[in-house]
């Protein structure tokens, strides 16, 4: 039996197909955004072969809506974006895996020259937080392992273990003259 809800002298059905509440509470899919980062990333990609001067128009419009850096070469079909992926940087070198989801001003790059056997390789299920940073230094491939998580502000430069998760560094704070940071104020305790 659907739960029933009194809002303002209306009754709504959560389970009622025709409810426009959460896509979560109703089991609908949101329809897709003609202008997502991910549609224009898709249409980029699909038309980079054939017509390769359109797709870069294509990337060039979604750098300009979204200020992100999504090379039809580096495209992956699992990959969502929180808060429509601004600033987020991908090297053509990255490879995706399903479900992935980047949060805004992230940067995964790879020090190596476009189709060299360097890359990022991120696996199934991989969260990335906001700011974060992944670097491949020059001559490695590094791999993001399935279901890790990578917290906001974080920089990796290698291998992330299935299921682990990964942190920035506290911050410190100094004492303006002093070199040495203030004990009380770096304390998590």
């Amino acid at each position: 039996m659907a739960q029933m809800n009194y809002n303002g002298g209306s009754i709504i059905d959560p389970d009622d197909p025709g409810w426009r509440g959460s896509p979560r509470r109703s089991g609908a899919r949101r329809p897709r955004n003609p202008l997502s980062p991910e549609t224009l990333w898709r249409v980029s990609h699909a038309l980079d072969r054939r017509f390769h001067r359109v797709a870069m128009l294509i990337q060039k419009l979604n750098t300009i809506l979204y200020h992100n850096s999504l090379p039809p070469s580096a495209y992956g079909s699992g990959v969502r974006f929180g808060h429509c992926g601004f600033g987020t940087v991908v090297h053509p070198n990255v490879r995706f895996g399903e479900e992935v989801k980047i949060w805004h001003n992230v940067t995964i790059s790879v020090h190596a020259t476009y189709r060299s056997r360097n890359a990022i390789v991120i696996e199934d299920g991989v969260r990335i937080g906001a700011n974060s940073v992944v670097i491949a230094p020059r001559g490695r491939t590094i791999r993001i392992g399935h279901h890790a998580r990578i917290g906001a502000g974080a920089l990796v430069v290698s291998d992330v273990p299935p299921e682990a998760t990964v942190v920035a560094t506290p911050s410190e704070h100094r004492l303006p003259g002093l070199g040495e940071p203030d004990p009380e104020l770096t304390s998590l305790d």
